[in-house]
């Protein structure tokens, strides 16, 4: 369908927010991606091969046969910029990162929660920030702006506006027949701030 047949090719963004034959992503490991409610493909980050395996934080639309670069830098190594908590803007945007969860909400926004990247300050480790994107903006909606953040995990069965799963990267994530976004161990920190691989299952109501 597209793209190159050798290793490590740069990409070609064009215009953001323009769809363009000749737009496609760089090469690229550990990226995320969602399918919209019209049947687009959505990627965002991962780790680049062609700049010294470093991670990336552009978001980018496939349909109608045409790539799109719809927000994010074309340059790795891109801290977060959180904005207010549960308010969207266009200078708002998440940090590099690589092996978050995603999942497509019922009204067709994307998620993002989590993964290995830079958070607001510009230093580098797991992360436990929820993002929502929608209409050309990121929301960030829960979690944490920093990194070493620990689980905070409640009472068993029971939902709380204070519980929050730990950093991680590479866990699993799936959305039930309600809307429902659930959570599934990875790499990252438990309850008491231990790294490792983890078993803890989640669910959120967005």
């Amino acid at each position: 369908m597209g793209g190159a047949e050798l290793i490590n090719q740069p990409g070609t963004y064009g215009v953001q927010g323009t769809a363009s034959t000749a737009n496609t992503p760089s090469a690229r490991f550990g990226a995320v991606g969602w399918t919209d409610t019209k049947g687009n493909l959505w990627l965002f980050g991962g780790s680049s091969g062609t700049n010294s395996v470093a991670p990336l934080n552009d978001l980018w639309m496939f349909g109608s046969g045409e790539w799109t670069w719809m927000s994010g830098s074309t340059n790795p190594d891109q801290s977060g910029t959180y904005g207010t908590r549960g308010s969207g803007s266009a200078g708002n945007t998440t940090g590099v990162r690589v092996y978050a969860v995603t999942w497509t909400g019922t009204d067709g926004s994307l998620w993002l929660f989590g993964g290995d990247g830079y958070e607001s300050a510009g230093l580098t480790g797991a992360l436990n920030d929820l993002w929502n994107y929608r209409q050309g903006q990121w929301t960030w909606i829960s979690g944490s702006a920093v990194v070493g953040q620990t689980g905070t995990y409640g009472t068993l069965g029971s939902g709380g506006p204070g519980n929050a799963p730990g950093e991680r990267g590479q866990a699993v994530g799936w959305k039930d027949v309600s809307g429902n976004f659930w959570l599934f161990g990875g790499l990252g920190y438990d309850s008491v701030g231990t790294l490792g691989q983890l078993n803890d299952l989640w669910m959120t109501q967005p």
